[in-house]
């Protein structure tokens, strides 16, 4: 009895039978199955073991004298490369592509991009349905399995950036704030805008505005 361990039969069967004597001397069958992203390499009479017992068409006699005696299906993942996409042309560094064999789970380093007024968090992997896996860096496991099988043999790790984050002092300038305060602190990401400047007062003048330099000079 032969058995597919998940791969796919080329006879729709996940498990067919061949009749054969005791006696007889003769070859196993060639395999009629498949598996994306796998290699047949064998058959085991144990199931779930990785020990390779039979090669395929090999010739044997007397297997057992029991009514059934199954083989099963060994795979071995085919070896395959990640490519890691910078997305933004500004972006800088250099992140060199990461051979693996299907069906691993492999472990990400903190190689990573970097990229003006962004931080890089991790990376996303997008299957052709749509469906989206994000990893992140340094420690971050991924398991190859869900990959569709590249036809030119790489799969694509887009990176993934968020805004980096920055704090603005607020100065009063010889006023104060609500809260009594002479400054305040507001935290803001790269390329935000923000309309939560408290306006401050002062006995005797009246707000003319923000500036970037003291003196009133580049209002902003």
């Amino acid at each position: 009895r032969y058995d597919s361990q998940g791969g796919t039969p080329s006879n729709a069967m996940e498990a067919y039978e061949v009749e054969h004597r005791y006696t007889d001397i003769f070859n196993l069958e060639t395999s009629k199955y498949s598996k994306a992203g796998y290699t047949f390499s064998g058959w085991t009479v144990d199931v779930g073991s990785e020990r390779v017992d039979y090669t395929d068409g090999e010739e044997v006699s007397g297997l057992t004298e029991e009514a059934e005696y199954p083989l099963y299906a060994l795979w071995s993942g085919n070896d395959y490369e990640i490519e890691f996409n910078k997305v933004s042309d500004e972006a800088v560094g250099s992140v060199g592509n990461r051979d693996f064999r299907y069906g691993e789970e492999i472990e990400l380093d903190n190689s990573k991009y970097s990229l003006a007024g962004k931080v890089q968090v991790g990376w996303k992997y997008t299957k052709g349905d749509g469906t989206e896996y994000r990893y992140g860096l340094a420690g971050a496991k991924v398991d190859t399995s869900v990959f569709d099988v590249p036809a030119n043999g790489k799969v694509e790790l887009k990176a993934i950036y968020k805004s980096s984050k920055y704090d603005i002092t607020i100065k009063a300038n010889g006023g104060s704030y609500k809260d009594g305060s002479s400054e305040q602190v507001v935290n803001i990401g790269y390329g935000e805008s923000t309309s939560i400047f408290e306006v401050p007062s002062r006995a005797g003048y009246k707000y003319a505005g923000y500036y970037v330099e003291r003196g009133g000079v580049s209002e902003k």
